[in-house]
This record gives structure tokens, sequence and C-alpha cells, in this order.
């Protein structure tokens, strides 16, 4: 794995959990067929998935998680 695109994607994506499974999920898509999204002369799944987030193709969705002020209260 290249660590300088690494530490380009860990600018765009700081959580490393997300990086990682966003990284791995892209790798697996490229690994069954999937066609790269840049020109690239790399060989790794790997690097090409950390390619294409370094340059801005590939963006992680992270839902937000709504708190439920009833579950905050104690038992009455």
């Amino acid at each position: 794995m290249n660590n300088e695109l690494v530490a380009k994607c860990q600018k765009l994506i700081p959580d490393r959990r997300t990086l990682s499974v966003l990284v791995a999920k892209r790798a697996r898509m490229l690994a069954r067929g999937s066609r790269p999204l840049c020109k690239t002369d790399m060989q790794s799944h790997l690097d090409i998935a950390l390619h294409e987030i370094s340059e801005g193709l590939l963006e992680a969705e992270i839902p937000k998680v709504k708190k439920d002020k009833d579950k905050d209260k104690d038992f009455e």
C-alpha cells in the first residue's frame, strides 16, 4: 500500500475506520471487475482505491444518529 496516498486520503477522511472500510469495499468492487474511475498504472486494487479517494472521486457518507430524548430520561 502506498503511504503517500494513505496520508492524502486521511486529510479527506480523517476517521481511520471509515477510510479502511471505504478502501476495502472499493478494492473488492475492483477485484470483481469494476473499472477504475481514473487512469492509473497501479496494479493493486487497494492502491487504485486509495488513488480514487485522494482524487476526490469517492466519498464516505456518514449517517447522523438522532438522539432519542426518551432514552436519556430516568425511569419514573
